[in-house]
Parts: structure tokens; C-alpha cells; sequence
């Protein structure tokens, strides 16, 4: 697993996983070090809101697990451009907490 990459790197594979989320959230954004732009990233971190529960754990399911389940409030997978993703469940009351 890569230790860390480059902000332009992170973006484009956070992104890309957003997209494949969007359509299972009401909400979803890229978090942490992304959002802070730092120069280089060690992980991914995305907060959502499911609204359809299966697809949304359809999707996370397929990627490799390292802990937690898409319907608790916190997983973490490794992705298959080997870095890690931390995916947070928020839901509208704890958002901006979250977020």
C-alpha cells in the first residue's frame, strides 16, 4: 500500500469514488486532508448521508475491508489504487459535527 500521494492524485480517485456513491446519498463530500489541500495525502476521507442503504452497502462492499460495515457510522476500506478510505455515515443531525 502506497504511504502517501500527491493532492493532484487524491483528488481524482476521491472523486472518483464520490461519483460512484453519489447516486445511494443525499449528501456526500470530500473530507480532511483532501478539503484542507495539503500537498500530500495519506488517506481518503468522505462523509455521506445513505439514503438507499442497499446499493450504498452494494457499492462499499466491494471494495477490500479493513473495518467497520457501510451501515454503522464508520468503515474503512482499502481501494484498488491502494489507499485507504475512510468513509463516514453522517446523517442530518450530526453533519456539520461530522463533516
Amino acid at each position: 500500500m502506497k504511504q502517501k500521494i500527491p493532492y493532484s492524485e487524491a483528488i481524482i480517485i476521491a472523486e472518483k469514488y464520490k461519483k460512484i456513491l453519489t447516486p445511494y446519498c443525499s449528501r456526500i463530500r470530500i473530507a480532511g486532508s483532501i478539503r484542507r489541500q495539503c500537498k500530500m495525502i495519506g488517506d481518503l476521507e468522505i462523509v455521506c448521508i445513505p439514503q438507499d442503504l442497499q446499493g450504498f452497502s452494494a457499492e462499499v462492499n466491494k471494495l477490500q475491508k479493513v473495518k467497520g460495515e457501510p451501515t454503522g457510522k464508520y468503515t474503512q476500506r482499502i481501494l484498488p489504487e491502494e489507499i485507504k478510505l475512510d468513509l463516514f455515515m453522517a446523517n442530518e443531525k450530526n453533519w456539520g459535527l461530522i463533516f
